[in-house]
């Protein structure tokens, strides 16, 4: 066994074993040889298994996708993409394979770096299992044009941040992140206040009393001087675009006072408390959705809020609602939970002579989502219903 695992071969094949959770042996053998590589076994396997091929050679997988885009994997996208070739690649769709539920893929690597373009396969909407997929894969190479075939050079999946294997991104998607600036650069988002203990600090709105609320609070000083104890907070919600989830309140009397002397709580810096912004819920397994943050809001964790300059605020929660960018972000960050730092790698080109009339759309948005909101009792704003 020992001079068979020493040999090289002309070509490696293998369905690496997919495996996330280590015994401590294992553990503690994978940490201290293949750390870059743990996130799962497969992970593992397949960096092993270039030191079985020569150099020139061909490897050959069938493992889980998510390699190609989710950050655990990143060292390993970024070893394949700088040290080897991606010669041709299957994405199957996600119920493929018939023996379990797995979002698998199937690919061919030679063990160099070549400059050349690879063949990459989409069939994530082709549903009815292997024989369906086996069908679209003859009808792809027997079909000239096929548009779920796609040819694309790997350098350019560097381009884009965590560098995912997106091959059907065009030309001049990868060069807005060439040319643009991050988010981070302009607005930098991130995660509101921890409570530590929701059932003490936040109410609905219509659980307390409505002369309680301060709406108009600007800055600390503003709390303070108020005296009221609950104010507007921001806790994310379900999907929605340019306005509305304002369903909470926070105890949040002189400044918080009580709530930064909670055991276990965290708070977010004075300069960015009540300030306005471009909000997103944090959790969410559908599209992602930007809404406006009016002056006066508290925010939590499970909301982010990215804090432009005042005149591209507007500006750049048009940009976030685009379709470009919810295709962006599925790129970035392909799970359920977007953090902050996965938005701040959005790119960004401002383009000045446009902003007004961005700004201008923008406001219409949020005015027309307002007064949706508004329309219903679930709005501390609601006066009567349209139809009455």
């Amino acid at each position: 066994q020992a001079v068979i695992l020493a040999g090289q071969y002309d070509a490696v094949i293998t369905n690496p074993p997919y495996l996330n959770k280590f015994d401590d042996k294992l553990k503690k053998f994978i940490q201290g040889n293949y750390a870059d590589y743990k996130a799962d076994l497969f992970s593992v396997f397949m960096y092993r298994n270039f030191g079985l091929c020569k150099a020139g050679g061909y490897t050959a997988f069938m493992s889980p996708f998510v390699w190609m885009f989710i950050k655990s994997y990143e060292a390993l996208r970024q070893y394949i993409l700088t040290q080897k070739s991606i010669s041709s690649l299957i994405q199957m769709e996600y119920s493929a394979f018939e023996e379990a539920t797995v979002p698998i893929c199937t690919f061919v690597l030679r063990n160099v770096q070549a400059d050349y373009s690879g063949t990459y396969l989409r069939l994530s909407d082709f549903k009815g299992g292997m024989e369906v997929q086996r069908q679209k894969v003859l009808e792809a190479q027997a079909t000239p044009g096929c548009p779920y075939r796609y040819t694309a050079q790997q350098d350019n999946f560097r381009k884009i941040p965590g560098s995912p294997v997106a091959y059907w991104v065009g030309e001049r998607f990868v060069e807005a992140f060439e040319r643009g600036k991050s988010l981070k650069e302009i607005a930098n988002p991130r995660v509101g206040l921890q409570t530590s203990d929701n059932g003490k600090f936040l109410r609905l709105w219509h659980e307390v009393s409505f002369s309680e609320v301060e709406f108009f609070c600007r800055d600390a000083t503003d709390s303070i001087r108020s005296g009221k104890r609950w104010y507007p907070h921001n806790k994310g919600g379900s999907f929605r675009k340019w306005y509305g989830n304002l369903e909470y309140v926070i105890d949040y009397k002189q400044n918080g006072k009580l709530l930064r002397e909670s055991e276990g709580a965290s708070t977010i810096p004075d300069n960015l408390v009540f300030r306005s912004g471009d909000t997103y819920s944090r959790l969410g397994s559908g599209e992602i959705s930007f809404r406006w943050q009016a002056p006066g809001e508290v925010f939590d964790s499970a909301a982010v809020v990215a804090f432009p300059e005042e005149e591209n605020e507007k500006y750049i929660l048009g940009l976030m609602n685009t379709k470009i960018v919810s295709v962006m972000i599925r790129f970035i960050a392909p799970t359920i939970n977007t953090q902050p730092g996965d938005i701040a790698k959005v790119p960004v080109i401002l383009c000045n002579e446009q902003i007004e009339t961005v700004n201008k759309v923008v406001d219409e948005n949020i005015d027309e989502e307002k007064e949706d909101w508004d329309s219903f009792e679930t709005s501390w704003d609601f006066r009567k219903h349209p139809m009455v």
